[in-house]
């Protein structure tokens, strides 16, 4: 057994033994806790698995192509398809950032639960592995008072408490919900300013007498149609 130094000099092994110690003394009132499923967690992105994933055949299948009128003469035909190109990479970007924005906001009320789950266990942090990493990593004697803060953290929780945890969940993402179907909705019409311009060179280009004096916005909307942004989803399951 290392023994402290009988002198005013300390001895660094013993000292590190005993923040051990300590560590290892917390690390036995850790328990693994299971919190509640969330309502409707069974709809939930994150279980179900529905989201796009690349290399997937059904989420290439989500994501709409639209063939060129037939009307078109071949050389607008093969503008079109590669406008048609464009707006099928900015659909599926704007899917994908939905669907990120949906899980994250499923991981979000997964963890409020977890948290309230281990606040009624009256558990201050996680039995995972990051807490054991962390605690791996300490190397000074973790003080009396840190353990006496989350004594009573048991006895201040209740469901206001908890309805107050989603309500700011809910109040966030709908904020970044907001903020995304915005920049969504200007990507979409900025594209469309752009390909509606090259649309109007184009037919210049081919037929110079008849649309010498054709304006963008003339150009018909079923010929460079508007990427549409889908802004009815819903973040959570009802």
């Amino acid at each position: 057994d290392i023994e402290p130094y009988h002198s005013d000099r300390s001895n660094p092994y013993f000292e590190y033994l005993q923040i051990r110690k300590k560590i290892e003394e917390k690390r036995k009132i850790l328990c693994y806790i299971t919190p509640q499923a969330p309502q409707c967690y069974a709809e939930y992105v994150t279980y179900t698995g529905s989201y796009l994933l690349d290399g997937k055949p059904l989420s290439k299948l989500h994501i709409p192509v639209i063939a060129p009128p037939p009307s078109l003469s071949e050389p607008l035909k093969e503008l079109f398809r590669q406008q048609e190109a464009v707006r099928g990479k900015l659909r599926l970007q704007h899917s994908i950032e939905r669907e990120k924005l949906i899980v994250s906001c499923e991981q979000e009320v997964l963890r409020v639960h977890c948290r309230a789950a281990r606040t009624i266990a009256n558990q201050a942090v996680p039995f995972s592995a990051c807490a054991m990493l962390l605690d791996s990593e300490v190397y000074n004697m973790p003080s009396e008072s840190q353990g006496d803060e989350n004594k009573s953290v048991r006895d201040r929780f209740n469901a206001r408490q908890f309805i107050s945890w989603i309500q700011d969940v809910d109040d966030k993402y709908d904020r970044m919900k907001t903020c995304l179907l915005m920049r969504q909705q200007h990507e979409a019409a900025a594209l469309n300013a752009v390909q509606r311009m090259e649309w109007q060179l184009k037919v210049q280009e081919l037929d110079p007498g008849v649309h010498k004096s054709l304006c963008v916005n003339e150009v018909p909307s079923f010929y460079v149609p508007m990427v549409d942004v889908n802004d009815d989803f819903v973040l959570l399951p009802a």
